[in-house]
């Protein structure tokens, strides 16, 4: 038994007619027929009570029609969907995201596509660079906003965003009136690093001099996120370096 089989038997049951039902399926009568005989011989029943020119279901023709109808309309609903999600009329896209973008970039954007596509489901997961490169790779996410860690052939990076990194520190701080600083500056002071796997980190070890930066500060300290780092500054712990965006 196939879906072409069950169309037929279909539309013979509702034209009554197995000349009507092949032209308005644009098949030959001897197909329809050929079709029918299929699903009979299949089941061992007989389908169609045949009086001349005219055909009626059988006891067993109308338990199958009903099924029949039921399976045909439900294959409908599912190419429906098909349909719509490839249309983005509905689905769900998951979203895997670093800090800054999930607290800085995404809101928006995400505001805007779900007023564009109410149907579309999104769902946001937010970690370090790693994760969602990692994320990628395992196909546990659909797409991935983050800093550029390491080029992966098997995924596909493209740039949307260049965002500056800066110093900060308290407005009560040392260094607050100084328009410029250099690393022997910050040395005297606390410093807040992010965790390994974030770009922040590899922006922090660029600008100061390497991966080995962290041993000419006289005491750091390592937070999860940029806003955690912010409110140390601000509360007069520390200096750190931090998107620019975040200020």
């Amino acid at each position: 038994m196939n879906i072409s089989q069950l169309r037929t038997f279909q539309k013979v049951a509702l034209t009554g007619s197995f000349t009507r039902a092949a032209r308005e399926l644009f098949l030959t009568q001897p197909a329809v027929s050929q079709q029918i005989k299929a699903l009979e011989h299949m089941y061992g029943v007989r389908l169609f009570d045949r009086q001349g020119k005219t055909i009626q279901l059988t006891h067993q023709g109308d338990i199958l029609f009903t099924k029949v109808n039921s399976i045909l309309n439900e294959l409908r609903d599912i190419e429906k969907i098909f349909e719509e999600m490839s249309d983005l009329a509905i689905g769900k896209i998951d979203i895997a995201s670093t800090a800054v973008f999930s607290t800085y970039f995404l809101p928006k954007t995400m505001g805007v596509f779900s007023n564009k596509y109410p149907g579309i489901e999104l769902e946001l997961h937010t970690g370090n660079s790693h994760t969602v490169i990692t994320k990628l790779l395992d196909g546990s996410t659909d797409i991935g906003f983050g800093g550029v860690v390491k080029s992966e052939p098997d995924i596909q990076f493209m740039l949307i965003h260049q965002e500056p990194y800066v110093f900060v520190v308290g407005s009560e701080h040392p260094l607050a009136l100084r328009t410029q600083i250099s690393v022997d500056d910050l040395k005297a002071f606390p410093f807040i690093w992010r965790e390994h796997g974030t770009l922040t980190r590899r922006k922090m070890e660029e600008m100061l001099g390497g991966t080995q930066s962290t041993h000419i500060f006289r005491n750091v300290i390592e937070v999860q996120n940029v806003e955690t780092a912010k409110r140390l500054v601000e509360g007069g712990y520390g200096v750190t370096i931090i998107p620019k965006i975040a200020i």
